[in-house]
């Protein structure tokens, strides 16, 4: 829980003051977004913040984008749609064509599997659309333009999020505040009662909610991801987690269980991509010494 709303809400301003000049945030007509934007506003001014909705779906065209639209004329932000649902049945075609055999097993038993396409090539077009504004804009030379995302911690937790989709950005302002505290964000920036009341979703997966596809509610989980904070700041090891840690305790087992499950199984999605550690070894010259 926060115990300052608005010196948190100021200290994350002031992060995204010191971390860009422009910002470029994907709006999904979700709380985390929202918040984001509402930020950023505050941070640069809304003429800096270029809010981009990126409609796959009707549902996301019908529901999503609306709120959003209307976030963006609350804030007095430009707000660009681009629509990706031609990129996406020529990317589904292209996967199919190129392993058919393999793309069909896999789709038919796991469905996600191209559902996670679809965060991927959004990511794409956030920095397509960050790199276009750089190169076409010839007053903005040495303005720093980022791509900012929405992950809250919550989420990064349990892994509920896409590699190389919306895991990915150059700045996540609500990495290390649960979902809870977000909500409290979005009431501090009076963001709009339809997007805070609306159930939680990635917007993946058919527009299931969070609640349905994971099977907890984020209030239910709560509990379980401070232990999980809290063992570790202890010391335990990933590899050491499990629900008799002393800090799952007064944890419901099914829901320690699960967190501690899904941590560790995405660790993959929180660390920097591994290399061979050559430099400083007998296989590769020594550049210092030479």
């Amino acid at each position: 829980m926060l115990t300052k709303v608005e010196a948190t809400a100021h200290k994350i301003e002031e992060a995204i003051k010191e971390f860009c000049e422009i910002a470029v945030i994907a709006v999904s007509g979700g709380v985390d977004s929202a918040v984001v934007a509402s930020a950023a506003c505050a941070a640069l001014g809304p003429e800096h913040v270029i809010l981009v909705s990126l409609p796959i779906s009707e549902t996301d065209r019908g529901v999503f984008n609306r709120r959003s639209a209307e976030l963006a004329a609350k804030l007095a932000s430009r707000h660009l749609k681009v629509d990706l649902t031609a990129l996406k049945e020529a990317f589904d075609q292209t996967l199919k064509a190129a392993i058919p055999e393999l793309t069909s097993k896999v789709t038919q038993a796991k469905p996600s599997v191209l559902s996670k396409s679809d965060a991927r090539i959004r990511t794409l077009l956030l920095y397509a659309v960050s790199e276009q504004l750089s190169a076409s804009n010839d007053t903005l030379p040495l303005k720093r333009i980022r791509v900012i995302g929405s992950a809250n911690l919550s989420e990064e937790l349990i892994g509920y999020n896409v590699k190389g989709g919306d895991a990915l950005a150059d700045f996540f302002p609500l990495g290390d505040l649960f979902k809870s505290e977000v909500y409290q964000l979005a009431r501090h920036y009076e963001v709009l009662p339809e997007i805070i009341n609306a159930p939680p979703t990635s917007g993946l997966w058919g527009q299931k909610p969070f609640s349905e596809e994971v099977g907890f509610t984020h209030e239910a989980l709560e509990p379980a991801f401070v232990a999980l904070l809290r063992a570790l700041r202890r010391g335990i090891k990933d590899n050491e987690l499990a629900i008799t840690t002393e800090e799952f305790a007064r944890i419901d087992r099914k829901v320690g269980e699960f967190v501690i499950k899904r941590f560790t199984s995405n660790k993959h999605k929180r660390v920097m991509p591994r290399k061979v550690p050559l430099r400083g070894t007998e296989f590769v010259k020594d550049i210092f010494n030479d």
